[in-house]
């Protein structure tokens, strides 16, 4: 077999049977397993020097083999010695390993060295939300990238983004417009929120309600009920009022305001219904208890996106600042989207 094809194998194995898509930029360390066996010549003190049991390292080794079909290690003499089939998979390993290494230098000394700015717009809600999360870690990656941020409705950050003033806005619906680009990052889950005092609830058992357990409620029992919105620029504002025309509601808006955490909280204090994201009420603290109910089988969920215009192709600063995004959006436990179940009422 030639080392081209012994190369390959190298590959594919590595990258797509060992590891997730999403590990892929560790490779070395698939490569590193087998090169440190044959470094230590002991299953023992490889597994030792690489963090990880030997068992584990064991089942690693034996899979490699059984799927390349070869035996690398001859493991029936002391020290381990390398069969020439592993010799050769050595010699490809040791050198894309060596390459990867180069790469992940080269990388990370671009992005040192990157310069310029970036002007971002998002809500303010989400902006209070996720940007401390991101920028530390972002200003350490990139320390000579100048970063602007604006803080507007959804509205008002696509007008910006035609006029070209932002190079990237981060809203909360999924606009159809052809001269952007929309890609969507992360999606919430939304509910009805309704005081534990209003009349619906006591005719309800309410026992397995939760924000995770919303119940499924037909909107004719609640037609004409007082509401708690957000303006309609805003994402959930405009979801309110998608709802109110989806399901046919004549609602009686009580009160109006910006921040859709203050209007669940509000909300809570017995002054009307309102809807909201399943996450919110999890983190807040309410004055009285809420009952939970969604009134779209299955759930209906909001889309997050970041939207940038087709003629403008993404900066260098702006594909940083999305691959970090995504990378603490998806990673970080207090951005994940609790698994959220609809039930009926009992």
């Amino acid at each position: 077999m030639s080392n081209d094809i012994y190369s390959q194998l190298l590959i594919t194995y590595c990258y797509h049977m060992y590891y997730p898509a999403e590990e892929c930029f560790m490779i070395n360390i698939s490569y590193k397993y087998v090169l440190a066996v044959a470094n230590y010549r002991n299953m023992r003190k490889a597994a030792a020097s690489l963090c990880i049991t030997q068992p584990a390292l064991t089942k690693y080794i034996n899979r490699l083999e059984e799927d390349l079909g070869v035996r690398l290690f001859n493991r029936s003499t002391t020290p381990i010695t390398l069969t020439e089939s592993g010799r050769r998979f050595i010699e490809a390993a040791s050198t894309i390993s060596n390459l990867e290494d180069a790469l992940l230098n080269d990388i990370k000394k671009q992005e040192l060295t990157l310069k310029g700015s970036f002007t971002c717009g998002l809500t303010p809600e989400f902006s209070a939300q996720v940007l401390p999360y991101i920028l530390p870690t972002f200003k350490q990656r990139h320390p000579n990238v100048e970063l602007h941020f604006i803080e507007e409705h959804n509205e008002k950050l696509i007008q910006l983004l035609k006029e070209e003033k932002i190079e990237l806005a981060i809203v909360t619906s999924n606009y159809q417009d052809s001269e952007i680009c929309t890609e969507t990052f992360m999606e919430d889950p939304i509910i009805l929120a309704v005081p534990y005092s209003h009349p619906l609830c006591k005719t309800i058992n309410l026992t397995a309600n939760s924000p995770l357990t919303p119940y499924y409620l037909e909107s004719s029992k609640i037609r004409h009920e007082n509401f708690i919105v957000c303006p309609t620029q805003l994402g959930i504002g405009a979801v309110a009022a998608a709802m109110f025309q989806r399901h046919k509601l004549f609602p009686n808006i009580v009160l109006e305001i910006s921040r859709n955490e203050t209007a669940v909280k509000i909300a809570s204090a017995g002054v009307g219904m309102v809807f909201c994201p399943v996450k919110t009420p999890l983190r807040m603290q309410l004055i009285q208890p809420m009952a939970y109910f969604s009134l779209d089988n299955p759930l209906y969920i909001r889309k997050r996106c970041y939207c940038y215009l087709k003629k403008m192709p993404l900066s260098m600063q702006a594909t940083y600042f999305i691959e970090l995004l995504n990378q603490v959006i998806h990673t970080d436990s207090i951005f994940s989207i609790p698994s959220c179940q609809l039930m009926f009422c009992k």
